[in-house]
């Protein structure tokens, strides 16, 4: 997302200041849940530069925006992952797992995939690990538990709790902190 369309979109969210301070925490809380998905935490330092005030509608509006955009890039991840698993649950061969088109338009989404990838590997198995290095160029699993998919996971979703794709306190795996 560019950050004008950002600014587009979180312009009208000045407006929060002026709400009472139970209602400015859940939308605070809200936001940093949303933001960790696009990663815009960087950016808001130089949205807050850009706010103003405005109208109360045009911030539910542009709430809910954000919220859409959210959701359709979810609902996007959702179809291709499902069409994918339903695809190659019977491949034995992660190369050809990998090279499925759904596979592939889920490395297309870039990092927006993120968020909805650690989501799927936390909640069971699925051989994500080819996207995740794609999509992030890291590899975090040492090369001695190659292979061992438990570790991998592990070492996957720690990487993702260092990097704000995965919450500590929904973290269902334990054992590597690093």
């Amino acid at each position: 997302m560019e950050l004008q369309t950002l600014r587009q979109l979180f312009k009208p969210l000045a407006e929060f200041v002026r709400l009472p301070e139970a209602q400015r925490t859940a939308f605070i809380e809200e936001l940093e849940t949303q933001a960790r998905i696009f990663k815009a935490v960087d950016l808001a330092p130089k949205i807050a530069d850009e706010l103003s005030g405005s109208e109360t509608e045009q911030t539910k509006d542009a709430w809910n925006r954000f919220s859409e955009i959210i959701h359709e890039k979810k609902a996007k991840f959702d179809a291709l992952a499902d069409e994918w698993h339903k695809a190659t649950r019977l491949h034995s061969s992660i190369a050809l797992k990998a090279m499925h088109p759904a596979y592939q338009k889920i490395i297309g989404m870039g990092k927006d995939a993120l968020p909805f990838i650690f989501e799927r590997l936390q909640s069971g198995p699925g051989h994500w690990f080819w996207a995740l290095t794609s999509i992030t160029g890291e590899m975090p699993v040492p090369k001695e538990h190659l292979g061992q998919v438990a570790k991998m996971r592990e070492y996957w979703i720690a990487w993702g709790q260092r990097n704000g794709y995965v919450d500590a306190s929904r973290r269902r795996f334990s054992g590597i902190d690093r």
